[in-house]
């Protein structure tokens, strides 16, 4: 490892304020993610180019330099990064280490981005803004608090909702089934779907009082409101003969 990172270091502008890398630890990616990623993530979707940061080795090094022979300190990692995984033709791999049987995930988390450090959800888009940071769900995934937004996500597919209470909205008076694309709840009898406008069906569900033909009065209309229910007299038509 440390000959493929002194290699590539050679090949970009800081080669020649290079002096040595060091390794300080190694260990395996799922070690780390394990305790931050959720048990709905872990155990649902995995986007393709976060596979990576399951399997693999994780390397923690520090490179070395002259004094004074680095202008910015953040291009000690994106000069790296970038010659790795666009300019190394060595063997015609791509993001290969140098000319070791090293090769690395060219999605990396850049340390000096405001977004290293984000509480966005694995699969949100983080965005730097400035000395902050915004999280955002992507196509594909609805964002399960939107009021603290881009922090949990979940794909549309390839999860069941109704195997976990927080992952879906019904009614714990309804019935959740798991579709191909999200789910949907159906109000169990004797409760009908009460949800507001915009509200998922069956997220909110009250008994049918209605279905009851003895529960209002003769020549009344029932409706059911809520928890509640009124019985609305009817106007009986008048003849006169």
């Amino acid at each position: 490892f440390e000959v493929g990172i002194a290699q590539s270091y050679n090949n970009t502008p800081l080669k020649n304020g290079f002096v040595t890398v060091e390794v300080n630890d190694i260990e395996e990616p799922s070690n780390r993610n394990a305790a931050t990623l959720p048990e709905f993530y872990t155990e649902g979707h995995v986007e393709p180019h976060l596979q990576s940061w399951i399997s693999g080795i994780l390397y923690n090094f520090t490179s070395h330099f002259v004094r004074g022979s680095v202008g910015e300190p953040q291009t000690v990692f994106t000069d790296l990064i970038e010659y790795i995984v666009k300019k190394n033709n060595y063997e015609k791999y791509p993001v290969q280490v140098g000319t070791s049987k090293l090769f690395i995930s060219p999605y990396q988390a850049n340390p000096f981005s405001a977004c290293y450090n984000s509480d966005c959800h694995a699969n949100a888009i983080c965005t730097p803004l400035g000395k902050g940071f915004t999280c955002q769900c992507p196509t594909g995934y609805r964002d399960l608090n939107p009021s603290h937004p881009g922090r949990q996500c979940l794909s549309y597919v390839g999860v069941n909702e109704c195997e976990k209470p927080e992952l879906n909205e019904c009614s714990p008076d309804a019935r959740c089934i798991d579709l191909d694309y999200l789910y949907k709840c159906e109000c169990v009898k004797p409760y009908v779907n009460a949800a507001p406008e915009g509200a998922v069906p069956g997220s909110v569900c009250t008994i049918d009082y209605c279905s009851d033909v003895h529960y209002c009065p003769l020549n009344s209309t029932c409706k059911n409101i809520g928890d509640q229910v009124t019985c609305s007299a009817r106007r009986i038509p008048q003849y006169s003969s």
